[in-house]
């Protein structure tokens, strides 16, 4: 069995003898697992949704510190998104202009 299997297994153990998420969330985090292994077990452990799990470790104590980093790129990512909608947007004008399809 491979060092992960083991420490999931002890992960799950701990939530079922009454750890809070955000106890198992530290765990994790001490152990070496990422914001999204913090996720995945997050959603194996509670049953919740992705949406729902990624809420959960967002504003937990056990990533706080990473909160703000997370934001700014979820910021960009979406200010990246609506450029490029607007440039789509703008291709389908100038097309239409000279009679022509999308570029």
């Amino acid at each position: 069995m491979r060092d992960t299997d083991r420490l999931l297994i002890d992960i799950e153990n701990r939530f079922d003898e009454g750890n809070s998420i955000e106890e198992v969330l530290r765990y994790l985090r001490s152990n070496g697992f990422s914001v999204l292994d913090s996720i995945k077990v997050t959603m194996r452990l509670t049953g919740v949704s992705l949406a729902e799990a990624k809420q959960v470790v967002h504003t937990s104590e056990a990533w706080s510190d990473r909160r703000a980093m997370h934001d700014a790129f979820h910021r960009g990512l979406i200010g990246e998104t609506e450029s490029l909608r607007g440039d789509e947007a703008l291709r389908g004008r100038m097309a239409t202009k000279r009679g022509g399809g999308a570029l």
